[in-house]
């Protein structure tokens, strides 16, 4: 092969690597707001508790696989078919390790602060209002961090099934 051909081969590769790993986390929102959002809004009538555990747990999944796919889409448009190796798995999931991190730190954050609200109020209030207050405040802060590791579960069973 001539040198010209394999220099534009890895320019191809690094634009490939551009696009993809800064751009990638932005796959999570996206498929929060495509596929999570509109779960909630079809469980409308279901408790906040049912109906944001679900939502969370689907826009996670689809957040991750939207970036799988964006990160396949990528290296098959610049580079060519059969170019989603290893590295580029990579490139299109370890990005997201950050934001799922902070995912589950608010997760903890939030659960935290839910208990010491449920113990003042058990300290100054009835059962009754303890109860509704337990009720009103169970949400699934978690379950798109629960979404978000089933999505990345999903995508290297994918990855190396294929």
């Amino acid at each position: 092969m001539c040198p010209k051909y394999e220099e534009r081969d890895a320019m191809r590769i690094i634009i490939a690597y551009i696009l993809v790993v800064p751009f990638v986390q932005y796959c999570l929102v996206a498929g929060v707001w495509l596929v999570g959002f509109p779960i909630a809004l079809l469980l409308e009538c279901t408790s906040v508790s049912i109906r944001t555990k679900i939502a969370g747990v689907c826009g996670g999944i689809s957040g991750v696989l939207l970036a799988v796919a964006f990160g396949h889409g990528v290296f098959r448009l610049v580079i060519g078919p059969g170019t989603f190796t290893t590295g580029a798995f990579l490139a299109s999931t370890l990005p997201l390790l950050v934001p799922i991190r902070n995912d589950f730190l608010q997760w903890q954050r939030v659960k935290e602060a839910r208990k010491k609200l449920l113990r003042t109020i058990a300290e100054r209030h009835d059962d009754q209002i303890l109860k509704t207050m337990t009720e009103e405040t169970c949400t699934g802060h978690g379950s798109s961090v629960v979404g978000d590791i089933a999505g990345l579960t999903i995508a290297v069973v994918w990855f190396f099934w294929r």
